[in-house]
Order: C-alpha cells, then structure tokens, then sequence
C-alpha cells in the first residue's frame, strides 16, 4: 500500500498543466523529458515517456522519476515478493477529483508501476480517499477514513503480508498511516527523495493508553458514547459537555469551524473499539498461530473451511474459553484459560520457526495440515478448563463432589476436561459447528480434541505402560490404555489415528514447558500470594483444631504443619534469607504430601466405598484436603517465579559429525539477584530441566523430529573451560580459538604449564583468565587427587549462568581422568556442563611440527539418547 503523491509531475512542471488537464491517454503522443534527481540537484536524467507509459520497459528507464516506484524498487530489492499495489489516492481539485473517484495523476502512476515492474506481474489498483487539509473536520475524517482504508486493505488480502510505503502523498494522512502500523504491529516503509537506501520501521508493541481510558471510564462511556448515536458523532463535542471532561480528554479537541462544537482529530470510535476489545481478552487470542492455518495453493472450498477454522478459535477464545477462569477451583495454581494456552500457542510458534514447519508436522498426515492445527490449538485451550468442574462422574454413574477437594481437581482434572467435552450439551466448550465444515469432520475433530485433552498429563501413556499413578487414579481404578489402542477403536482412518496422536504428542511436551514467571504475574504478586495462602492455612488449621471428628493423631500433624507455615511466615516477612524459605517450602511440602497420602485420600476411599448413593464428604475431610494442597504450592509458587520463560533457541538438524543430530536447545531465562542462594537455584532449576525432559520423554517426540533436548540457563555469567594438558600445545590452542571463553582451568603438570605463555600469545588470550592447578606425576599421581580437587571446589564460584564446557582429550590419561572426576562433581551440584572432544586429524608428526593450527571440537551426547 502507498500514499498517492506528485513527484511524477514535480519533476515535469512544463509538462504538469497539460497532464493535469487530460490525465493520462494511451492514444497520446508523449514526449521525451529531461528530469532531476532531486529537486536542488544538478544532475539530470532523460525519459521517453512514451515509451515508459505504454509498454513494459525496467524500472532504471523511470529512476528516480517518481517517489512512489522508487520505494517500490527498493522494497523489492530487500527480498520481498509483491503481487498487488494499492495506491491510496487524494482529491486534485477542490470540488473533488477531476476524474472518476481517481486524480489526474492516478493513470500515470498506474501506466509507470505496471509497466517498470512488468516481469513481477504486479496490478496496481486505487483507493479513493476524500481528505483536504483546510479545516479541522477534514483531519479528524481524514483519520477514520484511512484506517478504514486499510482495515479493508488487509481484510481484502487476509493471506497476504501488507507491507506500508508512507513515502508519497500529503504529510498528514502519512502520519496517521504510521500511527495505523505502529498500533496494528506492521512495519512501514519510507525513502528519501533521490537516494536509494529505504528506511523501514519494523513492527512495535504498542497501542492506546487504555490505562488513561481506565482511570476516566466513566466520563468517557457518558460523553463520548453514551450521547452519540452514529459513530461519527463521537468526534464532535459541545463546549458544555466539553468543560466536563477530564483534562486527559480534553486534549483530544481542537475549535472547529462549527461555533457549538469542538471535534477531536482522533477517531473515537475507532479507539474505543480497541479499548472493548483489549479490556475483553486482555492476554490475545494467539493470532500467530492461527497464521499456521495456512490456505495458500488450496481449493476455494478449503480456503473458505480454513477461514472458519480461524473465526471459530477467534469467537471461542474470546467468548467462552478465556473466561472459565472465573470457576477455577485451585486458583493457587494460577490462571489456567487465559495466559497459560496463549503461552502454549505463542511457545508453538517459536517453536515452529525453530525447527522449521516440515520437522513440526513430521508426523502428520498432509492431507489434514490444517484439521491438526485446529485440534492443536482447541486442545491447547481447553485441556485445563477441568479445574472448573464440580464433580467427577464415577464409572457406576454416581457423582463425585469435588467442591474443597482440591487434591482430586489437580490429579484428575484431564479427566475432568475429557467429561466436560463429553457432556457438550451442558457445558457448551465445542460451540457451534464452524461454518462450511461438514458434520463428519467436526465430529472427528472433537473426538481428536477430546483424546488430546485427556492424554496430555505426564502418566497417561501414548504407547506402552502408564508411569506412575496417582493416588486417585488408584482409587477410582482409572488405569489407562496406550492411547495408541485407543485411536484405533475410535477412528477408522489412520489418517486420523497419526493426527490425534501427534497432536497429543506436541501438547504433552509444550504444556511441560510452561514454568515460567508469567504465571505468577510479578514480584509483588508473588509475596502477597504467599501470604494470603500462609493466612488461608492458619485459618484452616484453627477450623480443624475446634473440629471434634477429627482425630487426635490427625490434629497432631495439622498443627505440626500449621507451626512450619507459621516459621516460613515469619521468614518471608523478616527476612532476605531465600534458602531459609526455600527449606521451610520443603519441610511443608513433605508433611502436606505424607497428610494427603495418609488421610486424605484413604478418607475419600472409604466414602466412596460406603457410600450406596449420594456421596458426601465430612467437612472435616474438605477442610484438610484444602490445607494440605495448599500447603503444597509454596515450592510451585517458587518455581514459577524463578523462571522468566522457556524459549527455543536454536535446533541442530545435522551436525557436522553426526553427534548431535536433530538436538533442541532450549533457553531458561530466569530471575537472578544476589540475595538468592545458589544451590537453592541450582535445585530449582535442576527440577525444572528434569521435569521437561520428562514430559519429552513421554511424549514419544524422539522418533520423529526431535532426537534430544538440551537446557540452557540465561543469562549468560561466563563462559568455562576445564581441559587436561600435556606437552602438545595444539590441543588448548584449538579450544581457545574456537570455544572463545571467558576463564580457562587447566589440569597439567609442571612442563605443561610452561608452554601456557606462547599458547596465549599464540591465541591471544588473556594468561591472567588460565588457572593452572598441578600435578608433580601427570601419570599415576592418585595420591593427590583428593587434594586437588578440594582446592578446585574451593576456588570454583557456583553460578547458575556459567556455560562449562569440560575437555576430555589431550594430556596423559590420567590428567583425563581427573578432569572427569571434577566434571562429575560440578554435574553433582546441578550445574550444566557439556563434554567435548579436542580433535586433530593431522598425522603426528605434523601436529608436532605445527602444534597451532585450529583443530576440530566435538561435542559428546547426552547420556539418554532416548532411542535405546
């Protein structure tokens, strides 16, 4: 899209009367012109316009002729591919256009840009805009007017990328055309006249002050709002009413050439659209995402199916799956339907760009691309609203009551999602059918996202046995079958089968990634939900203690646990000591779970068992279950603050030497500050990466794209090297060229240790940043292991952010196999150390000859290759 200007006449103001005149005429006679690059520059160009104007010539015949295709050529020179050009075209006179709804200009402009970019193949076409700067009301129209234009662009081409040149036309609509990317995210484009390097200004955040809004809502729904009846009326205002505004408001309106009135040159309306809209799905409707539904190269049928596909996640989100929040049972657990599925969509698309799509869809039938992004992202938003259920229908058909059991919500709440999907009539989370889909899709399509929901916990097996059982699984006998057996019975197409397998697979995996800070909001969130759960069990445990059903022994072990949240109550509001915290989490932690295990479940067993009909639980039994699970999340609150996200950094598909083939790295940025212990870190994150791993392992991803995993902690401290040396020189040379670090431990004897000044002058580092730590017999010195290591530990800082790379080729074997020991001890205290191979393939007596040339390192894998 671009602003229609008129450098093209600007550069031939002999010619501009006659051609405003007429317009362009393809019957014309035109002649040959001399033209300037700029308009003080010396320097001229020659045109034949005939011949520009009537057939297809390169755009270096009109360099510099006209703004508008001078952007154009240099958009095209950075990589982009353009099909359509959409001229937004202003008034020539007036009274208006002098021509059809086009000015005079627009058949010149339209003739130059068809025929300089012939070979794209590229169709110009306009759009007219009513706009003349000579009085207010023109502006505040000339502000809705072109984002009405451009919201009609994009919903014209709804595949396509809409790239923004703000280069031509008048100033003022350019502006608001800028305005109109920056808040709509889009990039715009801009060049100055007579050069050749494009300005491009990429796509921002940012939007309304709706906070502003916030804080006068009330003035602005009265005045604004409430007194218009057509949209366009909201931009006029009355001084009476004007003098009641807030002075935010006021600011919006400038006198108009109406004595009553003041009009605003901002579109109100438009802005209180937005506001409606970002006050109603606060979090988004992961819009990337939907993107993946892609209907490029398909039937007109399938690209009016995926459309609906898209409407329907954009209508469901927004209306009925992002507001379950407001039933959910375990709110310690933190939002569950709102940023958590966005974050599951939002961590898929970065995945995908990682990987690259083919890899994500290894898998996935071709012919239902489109089916498995729409079960994905269905799932992917209501695979946790079970946590709103009230009750779990057991097997005989009696009901279950989970209202103050949190502990059944929390381990069945996949079974809980599978039922309420089941039961549609009543809870509605399918909605109506997407337009154009017909009936026997849609009900594979819910059958798929019904199983998807239902297998994404860790235990539910995809093939082979389930991992361990929940203790309410036990009970209720809800032991599962390899979800492999069951889309078999299910489906009769395998296509069908793969697909909700492989979306059961990818959700399993992604939703294990979600540990980060984003769930706990911010820091003062994070304390003040920690205290207001430390009051919820104190008043809980008072309750408990007046209770007279409740045994002696059971009384006993509330207050013992109610006495240890009362220590860590005191601790978080005294105290920086985070480990002292973090032990008592524990401590708690370990006496809720013995609680739940030893009386609270057995408890809900007997009533289940006693219980002919109805089923009711003894309120003593709520109460406990309540505090026991909410003595359990003091470690999870822990967890999810400490960890700022979880982000796909970079995916090896082939290695150079096949070691590392198809490995995912992931990124765990977290919160680091200097008050906090770093064991206590290193144990946090430590459960973090494993419980990752666990969720990969299970998802069965290792037979297709993905072979293995590895973490990464950011941000980045420094980078280690730990490396044996002998004599040979080559070896950490390599390592220094091509690692790059920051400190280097060397393990060598006392002739290694002088060849140390020539290495670092030969690879130009620092000798300072090498610690040397020595053996008197680099061969068999094993008395002095003990000693050596306890000095390594001693002078070693332990810090999460420190990227260890640990050598184990050169030096003697034995200086290797001290090496070894100490990588142990360092993966001992969780930190991440990866194993590599200095490596020179030059025969001997040439690596002697020339010890410093540049070798190879070979990075070691990971013990659990996963496909033994």
């Amino acid at each position: 899209m671009a602003l229609q200007g008129l450098s093209f006449f600007g550069k031939i103001p002999d010619l501009r009367t006659e051609f405003e005149r007429e317009g362009f005429q393809k019957e014309k006679e035109y002649p040959v012109r001399k033209y300037k690059k700029k308009y003080n520059d010396d320097e001229e160009l020659s045109c034949d316009l005939n011949k520009v104007l009537k057939s297809p010539c390169s755009y270096n015949d009109i360099r510099f002729l006209a703004g508008e295709t001078d952007s154009l050529q240099q958009i095209l020179n950075t990589g982009y591919i353009v099909s359509d050009v959409e001229y937004i075209v202003f008034p020539d006179r007036p009274e208006g256009f002098s021509r059809d709804n086009e000015p005079a200009i627009y058949g010149f402009l339209k003739a130059l840009t068809e025929n300089a970019f012939s070979e794209y193949g590229i169709i110009v076409h306009k759009r007219p805009m009513y706009y003349t700067g000579d009085n207010i009301e023109s502006l505040s129209k000339a502000f809705t007017e072109i984002w009405t234009i451009l919201d009609k662009i994009r919903e014209d081409y709804p595949e396509k990328e809409i790239l923004i040149d703000v280069t031509g036309g008048q100033k003022y609509p350019g502006i608001m055309a800028s305005l109109y990317c920056i808040f709509n995210n889009l990039p715009f484009f801009y060049i100055f006249e007579g050069e050749v390097s494009l300005a491009k200004f990429p796509p921002v955040p940012a939007s309304w002050d709706f906070g502003a809004i916030d804080e006068a809502l009330a003035a602005f729904n009265s005045i604004l709002v409430g007194n218009a009846v057509d949209s366009s009326e909201r931009n006029h205002l009355k001084y009476s009413e004007y003098c009641s505004l807030p002075e935010t408001f006021r600011n919006l309106y400038t006198a108009s050439s109406n004595e009553s009135n003041l009009t605003s040159s901002l579109p109100l309306h438009v802005i209180e659209s937005k506001y409606r809209k970002a006050r109603g799905l606060p979090f988004g409707y992961g819009e990337d995402f939907l993107r993946l539904l892609d209907d490029n190269k398909c039937t007109e049928e399938r690209k009016k199916l995926t459309k609906a596909y898209k409407e329907y996640l954009r209508k469901m989100i927004r209306e009925v799956w992002s507001l379950q929040w407001i039933g959910d049972q375990i709110p310690e657990t933190v939002e569950h339907s709102q940023r958590h599925s966005k974050r599951l969509m939002e961590f898929t698309v970065n995945l995908i760009n990682t990987i690259g799509e083919e890899n994500f869809l290894n898998g996935v039938p071709k012919s239902l691309k489109n089916e498995f992004y729409f079960v994905l992202a269905i799932a992917m938003n209501v695979h946790d609203l079970g946590h709103t259920k009230l009750s779990y229908k057991l097997g005989d058909g009696r009901i279950l009551p989970l209202d103050s059991l949190p502990c059944v919500v929390r381990d069945l709440h996949h079974e809980l999602s599978y039922q309420m999907l089941e039961d549609d009539d009543r809870f509605k989370l399918f909605g109506e059918r997407p337009d154009t889909c017909e009936e026997k899709t849609w009900e594979k399509i819910k059958t798929a996202v019904k199983l998807v929901t239902r297998y994404h916990r860790e235990y539910m097996p995809i093939n082979g046995n389930p991992s361990k059982l929940k203790e309410i699984v036990k009970i209720l006998s809800l032991e599962p079958e390899p979800l492999e057996e069951v889309v078999s019975a299910r489906f009769e197409e395998e296509d069908w089968q793969r697909l909700t397998i492989m979306a059961s697979r990818w959700l399993k995996f992604i939703d294990g990634t979600d540990v980060q800070s984003d769930r706990t909001v911010e820091p003062n969130y994070f304390k003040t939900r920690v205290l207001r759960t430390i009051t919820e069990i104190e008043a809980l445990g008072m309750e408990l203690e007046s209770n007279i059903e409740l045994s002696t022994s059971i009384k006993k072990e509330v207050s013992d646990l109610v006495k240890k949240v009362g220590e860590l109550k005191a601790s978080f509001e005294d105290s920086e000591n985070n480990a002292k915290k973090r032990e008592l989490a524990e401590a708690i932690k370990n006496k809720a779970e013995a609680l739940e295990k030893a009386s609270v479940y057995p408890m809900i067993q007997k009533r289940i068992d006693e219980c002919k009909g109805a089923i009711i639980m003894p309120n003593w039994l709520k109460l406990l279950s309540k505090l026991s699970f909410k003595a359990l999340q003091f470690t999870h609150f822990e967890k999810h603050n400490m960890v700022n996200y979880v982000y796909p950094r970079f995916f090896m598909e082939e290695s150079l030497f096949g070691n590392t083939d198809r490995t995912l790295r992931l990124s765990i940025n977290i919160q680091k500050d200097n008050k906090d212990d770093m064991n206590s870190i290193l144990e946090i994150i430590d459960k973090v990466k494993k419980d990752i791993v666990k969720e990969f392992k299970h998802s069965g991803l290792n037979k297709f794209a993905i072979k293995t995993i590895k973490m990464e902690v950011t941000p980045l401290s420094e980078k280690i090297l730990i490396t044996p040396l002998g004599t040979s020189p080559g070896v950490l040379y390599t390592l220094i060229k091509r690692l790059n670090p920051d400190r280097v431990i060397v393990i060598t004897s006392k002739k290694g240790e002088e060849n140390l000044p020539e290495i670092c002058e030969k690879a130009g580092f620092d000798q300072n940043k090498i610690k040397a730590y020595l053996f008197d017999d680099p061969y068999t010195g094993f008395d002095k292991i003990s000693d050596v290591i306890k000095e390594m530990i001693s002078d070693f800082t332990i810090d999460i952010g420190s990227r260890i790379t640990v050598n184990l080729a050169g030096g003697t074997s034995f200086l290797q196999y001290v090496t070894g020991e100490f990588s142990e001890v360092l993966e001992s205290k969780k930190l991440d150390v990866t194993k590599v191979f200095a490596v020179d393939r030059r025969d001997f007596a040439l690596q002697k000859a020339e010890p410093y040339v540049v070798g190879e390192v070979v990075e070691l894998p990971g013990e659990d290759s996963w496909e033994r």
